[in-house]
């Protein structure tokens, strides 16, 4: 059973400890709480193999490698047996069954795993890492942890930090949906909950079409998490979202999306071959979205169905046909490349709805 001798030291209210630790130890304990899918315990995007091999070339040829920068290791649940040996010094016992979260530090670990495995540097077992070792008690305050110090200190993946946010919304509660709504954030934290109902629900549209973050595309993969999360801002952000709920908006952007693929089947049945379902046609059509659900506010039905959201569609003019979708059709929405083009397509819309009786 290895023992770790650290410092002890707090900030704020929070405890943690410095020391060394051999790499052989951080390389058998450590884990990366890396995001899959489907999965609640990781959040980090998957290692750079460029790096790590990058790394190890150092460790490998250089006479006398040097990692100064900390390793932030993280414990969960119930706290590791300690024992204090000197003030502020304590002893603490690491069972052989631990796990130990790399919360920032991946590569440096991988780089020397490679090294050590691959490359043969044994020496290097004993190359001791400056480590801060923390204590969680699960999942949600080590994630919130590590999107704090990449916020701060370096670049995090985006869709990767707004699943961060969603984990702390889901687990804060009031408090945390307040502090959010106050850095005006809230709604990145909200459309990574109403992305998962799109792509989720039994039939829908969006079922294995959206990818995730860490996925490699795939060939039923027809938009990216990120730029549907984007889209959503529009709806999110405005009163009527704000007021609705992320429930309730999810609900009325399924019905939504269904109505269109009635409307128009060919474009969901040949996605590839149309833009509908790429960042023109969630762009400018979720502008419309929130067009359309003042529109039944404004009715008093705030849960459209299907039908009667068809009934509205059915009035968007050239926007109504498959055709306007299509990819090589340079009169249509493929003609549309940016934020300023989405919006031309969503005004467009709206102004045809208003001409033919849609008006707020």
């Amino acid at each position: 059973m290895p023992k770790l001798h650290m410092t002890r030291m707090k900030q704020d209210a929070r405890e943690l400890y410095v020391g060394p630790m051999n790499a052989e130890d951080v390389i058998r304990f450590g884990r990366v709480a890396e995001w899959h899918e489907g999965d609640d315990s990781g959040y980090q995007r998957a290692p750079e193999g460029a790096r790590i091999r990058k790394l190890s070339n150092f460790l490998k040829k250089e006479a006398v490698p040097l990692l100064p920068t900390s390793v932030l290791l993280s414990h969960r649940g119930e706290p590791l047996p300690k024992v204090e040996i000197a003030p502020n010094v304590v002893e603490i016992d690491l069972p052989e069954e631990a796990v130990l979260f790399i919360v920032d530090g991946q590569h440096r670990v991988a780089g020397l795993q490679m090294a050590i495995e691959k490359e043969g540097v044994e020496r290097l077992r004993q190359f001791q890492l400056p480590v801060v070792f923390m204590e969680f008690a699960d999942v949600g305050d080590e994630a919130h942890q590590f999107r704090l110090i990449n916020d701060n200190m370096k670049k995090v993946n985006t869709m990767l930090a707004r699943r961060l946010l969603e984990m702390r919304l889901q687990k804060g509660g009031s408090e945390v949906k307040r502090a959010l709504r106050d850095s005006k954030s809230l709604w990145q934290a909200e459309s990574v909950a109403v992305i998962r109902e799109l792509k989720e629900a039994e039939g829908s549209v969006w079922y294995g079409r959206i990818q995730p973050p860490n996925e490699k595309k795939r060939a039923q993969h027809i938009v990216r998490e990120l730029s549907m999360s984007t889209s959503l801002k529009p709806i999110l952000t405005d009163p009527i979202g704000t007021d609705l709920g992320t429930e309730t908006v999810a609900r009325f952007l399924s019905n939504y999306w269904e109505a269109w693929r009635r409307v128009a089947p060919e474009a969901f049945d040949e996605p590839e071959s149309f833009v509908i379902q790429k960042t023109a046609g969630v762009f400018s059509l979720h502008m419309v979205a929130r067009y359309v659900l003042k529109l039944f506010d404004r009715r008093r039905n705030t849960s459209p169905s299907v039908d009667d959201l068809i009934v509205v569609i059915e009035d968007m003019g050239d926007a109504a046909q498959a055709d306007y979708w299509r990819s090589g059709n340079a009169d249509g929405a493929a003609m549309a490349g940016s934020m300023s083009g989405f919006k031309i397509i969503a005004d467009t819309i709206i102004e045809e709805l208003q001409d033919r009786g849609h008006s707020l």
